[in-house]
């Protein structure tokens, strides 16, 4: 009895201890999660109460252009994630090295990922102005080319964007496939050189496969990332030229914020859960053939 007591008292202190968790986690997070199920299937304008309509919310975003345009300029701008994680890659297997020097430079790189995304884009909107930005000033000076308005053409609004993308993102990814790579058991390399390895057998069949986990966890964590994307879209360009830099949490903004269409947005921010569900799922079932662990 004396035992069940103090048992009883023990996890009454803990509970304790957790309700400040617990409280932020059913009022901050399962009780708006819920609310926006709710609210799929609702019409309301923040104003008067919410009016239930069923599904309305979804069938009026099927015949929504801008929602298809928002999700499609999403979908190319998710192509940033292969991009970033190759030259990450790349630039990390380069400076795996125990010289001091490439850790200066490992520093320097990283740079980008500590600064706030708002100030990166709004150096890159200055960068990539069409008369008086410095990458246009090069490529004339140096290459005798015309550039393009960057931010304005619609052929370039997503290219500049993955751009800016990239350069935010390849800092962070460097130091996870730096510590990837140090975690590779340099007595692999010795072995593989014995045995006649050249540096393109040695980084294609053992470096690769050693730090599929990283590269796994890159990829998922970017592309999760690049689904969400609302800053860069927002700073560099408001949604012009005619939408087509328009992503789909910017498109989710307006509705909640801009129109006041509380139903509408929450089916798009449930939609949108729904395609990074499946696009994660799809990466773990790929991980099981592609990823390797030691």
């Amino acid at each position: 009895m004396i035992k069940k007591s103090y048992r009883f008292i023990e996890n009454l202190i803990g509970y304790i201890f957790l309700s400040p968790w617990l409280f932020g986690l059913i009022f901050f997070g399962l009780g708006p999660l819920i609310f926006s199920i709710i609210l799929c299937f609702s019409e309301w304008d923040l104003i008067s109460a919410p009016k239930l309509i069923g599904f309305n919310n979804f069938l009026s975003l099927l015949e929504d252009e801008l929602f298809w345009k928002s999700l499609r300029n999403t979908l190319l701008f998710s192509f940033s994630v292969p991009i970033s994680t190759l030259i990450s890659l790349f630039f990390a297997y380069l400076m795996n090295r125990p010289k001091s020097i490439f850790s200066v430079l490992r520093s320097i790189y990283f740079i980008p990922s500590v600064t706030p995304a708002v100030a990166n884009t709004v150096v890159w909107v200055w960068l990539l102005h069409p008369q008086v930005g410095i990458i246009n000033y090069l490529l004339k000076k140096f290459f005798s080319i015309q550039g393009p308005n960057w931010l304005g053409d619609p052929n370039w609004i997503i290219p500049s964007l993955i751009i800016i993308a990239v350069w935010g993102a390849i800092g962070y990814n460097i130091v996870l496939f730096t510590a990837g790579l140090q975690a590779i058991d340099p007595q692999i390399y010795e072995a593989a050189e014995i045995d006649g390895a050249n540096k393109w057998q040695i980084f294609f069949k053992i470096t690769i496969p050693l730090i599929s986990p990283t590269t796994f966890f890159v990829l998922v964590t970017s592309f999760i990332w690049s689904f969400q994307v609302f800053d860069i879209s927002y700073i560099a360009t408001n949604g012009r030229p005619d939408e087509h830099s328009l992503t789909i949490v910017y498109y989710l903004f307006q509705n909640a914020f801009q129109y006041f269409k509380i139903g509408k947005a929450s089916a798009i921010a449930w939609i949108l859960t729904l395609i990074i569900g499946f696009v994660t799922y799809i990466e773990f079932k790929i991980e099981k053939k592609y990823v390797f662990y030691q």
